[in-house]
């Protein structure tokens, strides 16, 4: 039995990741509106840098995600990969900083020929990790996995098979949808076709297969980065829009067409926030309706982005480096939810500066802005 317990001197990612270099998140954050307790765990956190690792292995087993959601309940993951000598594969890991470390899938095989029930794959194959069907983690963390093959396009073929671990019960799995909205879209556009796809939902025997490293970990506190990460959305940009003039205005990102937002967490009074955005010259999205080529038409030149933490504002990934990114919070949200954290930081590793607006009064996760108090202080920063 392999445990790998936890350490308390660092973080699970860190334990295998080299981390080349560290900045301190709140070194490029600003705050205006209220003030923010100097302990909360973002204002502490660091962004680290680090450079993915990428393995090819004959006779790799896989094995099926235990769960459905992306952190287990006791913040263990199980290994997922393992070599034809039954030793785990690092490179499948899943890295979260609130993961206390790894152990043994309990389905491991004492002798992989021994055991009828296991799938066999033939061919060259390529592992893209966790396919979490939420937006925002589908957006970053999805597509992450594509670092190495945009290096090493010649491996692109009709042949070449893409493997997807997905959450343990059919309901919560990728549903045929996926593939008909933006996240499929994306895929299409980096040459993953759906008859290409894998998912693991059974022990799985790859003949031949690429394992690259995840190039980001998101989660509460630290982040971690490679900066080939931002490779990918650069390729889809200049997919969806190529070198086309596009326009330079400021965005705000609004949640006004979010079906189901998480936690409740919005803006009650939306409406006059997006008026008072327009008012200053922003253009208003909805990422969940806008054209895809016109989503990423305007985000690609924005000098600024703004908007509430959370999927919709992670389309920030798409705007380009050094703009500036303004983010409305309270500090419920800024406490209970890890958005502004994944937004903050994704922002350093872009090299962009992040201004919050601290709603002070209602402190739940939906609430009211002060419109005449917002006005006044976003003054400062545009």
């Amino acid at each position: 039995m392999i445990s790998i317990s936890r350490n308390n001197n660092r973080t699970s990612p860190e334990r295998y990741l080299d981390v080349i270099y560290e900045i301190n998140a709140k070194e490029n954050l600003s705050f205006i509106g209220g003030d923010i307790d100097s302990d909360i765990r973002t204002i502490n956190s660091k962004t680290k840098f680090f450079n993915s690792k990428c393995s090819f292995v004959d006779k790799a087993i896989f094995l099926p995600y235990l769960h459905n959601y992306h952190i287990p309940n006791d913040r263990f993951h199980e290994f997922l990969a393992y070599d034809e000598n039954l030793v785990p594969i690092f490179n499948a890991n899943q890295y979260k900083t609130v993961i206390k470390g790894y152990k043994d899938h309990p389905q491991i095989p004492l002798s992989i020929n021994a055991s009828p029930k296991i799938r066999h794959i033939g061919g060259l194959s390529y592992y893209m990790g966790l396919f979490n069907p939420h937006f925002g983690h589908a957006l970053i963390e999805v597509l992450s996995r594509a670092w190495f093959f945009l290096k090493s396009k010649h491996l692109l073929c009709s042949d070449l098979k893409f493997v997807f671990h997905t959450f343990k019960t059919p309901s919560k799995a990728p549903s045929p949808d996926v593939f008909l909205g933006k996240i499929g879209e994306y895929l299409k556009l980096l040459n993953i076709r759906k008859e290409q796809i894998i998912f693991i939902d059974q022990p799985t025997e790859f003949e031949n297969i690429i394992i690259p490293e995840i190039a980001i970990s998101i989660s509460d506190g630290d982040c971690f980065f490679d900066s080939r990460f931002l490779d990918v959305y650069s390729e889809l940009n200049e997919k969806i829009i190529g070198f086309e003039k596009t326009s330079s205005k400021p965005v705000y990102i609004s949640r006004a067409k979010w079906a189901k937002p998480v936690q409740g967490r919005g803006l009650l009074n939306e409406a006059e926030v997006e008026e008072c955005f327009r008012k200053k010259g922003f253009e208003i999205i909805y990422p969940e309706v806008t054209e895809t080529k016109r989503l990423h038409a305007l985000l690609k030149t924005a000098p600024i982005v703004a908007g509430v933490p959370g999927s919709g504002l992670l389309n920030s990934i798409f705007s380009q480096n050094n703009s500036l990114n303004i983010a409305i919070v309270n500090k419920s949200m800024m406490i209970h939810n890890p958005g502004f954290n994944h937004f903050l930081h994704m922002n350093n590793m872009k090299q962009s500066s992040t201004v919050a607006y601290v709603h002070e009064g209602d402190d739940k996760m939906s609430f009211n802005v002060d419109i005449k108090n917002m006005s006044l202080c976003l003054k400062n920063v545009i």
